[in-house]
């Protein structure tokens, strides 16, 4: 018998400024440490349990307040303030009334970025009923399907996709490339495209310069997301790579200490990559990607 597959997560990454944050600290302000113990509390069961949600009843509450010590009133104040200032959000359950379920963008934003690896293996599926984020937000490699499974209805945005690479798959890439707006996104600072958060907030700093405030094509951006991993595995290093070709205000990466070459010059397989390893990867054609064309 197949072993069922992992839905909640083992730990989940905190911000080291959520104590700056002006709805915590609102929400210490008024409901003392019992407040934020709550939240807390809450963001474990998600995390714990299926990873970007959790159906609340009668008997999680009365268990909640007990494990933290607060009465039943205060608890139930401080769901309101929670759901008042959107750091939760509830959403129609499976099970009959009175569950509710609780999730927020916030929550399924980390959730993506924690499964990354973990969808190295295959798609990470989740329910469409509980899904918040906008099919703009969601990444490759979240298969977001109905409560009935994989039927023709279900929203699968990445069926054709898998790991985070966002690579697509061999039958779609020899189709026609779309151009619509379907294709286009503004780059804004919720975006997960690296697991590394350093990585990831240097990678949008530079999809923002590249872009000018304005939209930007996906595929190209993954094509640069492609490059980085091509050139370094190594996070600190990746940081490095991406700022400099920030603040040079380049429109593909280089490596390090290394002089920028022509764009034919690279073509033409003059060794300016030398200084890292050898790998099988196209980048003449990458090159063109990045320069907005498709082919020759």
């Amino acid at each position: 018998m197949a072993r069922p597959k992992k839905q909640g997560l083992d730990y989940f990454p905190l911000d080291s400024n959520i104590f700056a944050d002006k709805e915590i600290r609102a929400l210490i302000a008024r409901y003392g440490t019992d407040g934020f113990a709550f939240y807390a509390y809450i963001l474990c069961e998600i995390y714990r349990e299926k990873g970007y949600y959790l159906e609340l009843d009668d008997d999680w509450e009365f268990f909640a307040a007990k494990d933290l010590g607060i009465s039943r009133e205060s608890e139930k104040q401080i769901m309101a303030y929670l759901f008042g200032r959107s750091l939760l959000a509830k959403r129609s359950s499976t099970l009959p009334s009175p569950v509710t379920a609780v999730t927020s963008a916030g929550i399924q934003r980390r959730y993506q970025a924690a499964v990354a690896d973990r969808a190295r293996k295959g798609i990470v599926e989740v329910n469409e009923r509980f899904w918040i984020l906008s099919e703009e937000e969601t990444l490759p490699f979240i298969k977001v399907t109905s409560q009935e499974g994989f039927s023709g209805n279900n929203r699968s945005f990445s069926g054709k996709n898998h790991g985070l690479s966002g690579e697509k798959s061999a039958k779609e890439s020899k189709g026609k490339k779309s151009k619509g707006k379907e294709n286009i996104f503004t780059p804004t600072a919720e975006d997960v495209w690296f697991s590394h958060p350093d990585v990831n907030a240097s990678f949008i700093r530079y999809l923002g310069v590249r872009a000018g405030g304005g939209s930007f094509s996906r595929e190209q951006a993954e094509a640069l997301r492609e490059q980085i991993t091509s050139m370094s595995q190594n996070p600190q290093e990746q940081v490095k790579i991406i700022d400099q070709s920030t603040r040079g205000g380049w429109k593909s990466f280089y490596p390090l200490n290394s002089r920028r070459q022509q764009p034919e010059q690279k073509m033409k397989g003059v060794d300016g990559f030398r200084n890292i390893e050898q790998r099988s990867y196209n980048f003449a054609e990458l090159e063109r990607k990045l320069l907005g064309g498709v082919g020759t």
